[in-house]
């Protein structure tokens, strides 16, 4: 039971982990692409 417990929130970290990822480089492009961060 613990191994699997381990398991499944090893997997669920993973998911987080890409789900940040993907939303902060999907940021990191809109800031760098932004009109207004070109006028800055």
């Amino acid at each position: 039971m613990v191994l699997e417990h381990k398991k499944y929130g090893g997997k669920i970290w993973f998911l987080q982990n890409k789900i940040y990822l993907t939303v902060f480089s999907v940021f990191v492009i809109f800031s760098r692409f932004s009109p207004i961060n070109e006028r800055a």
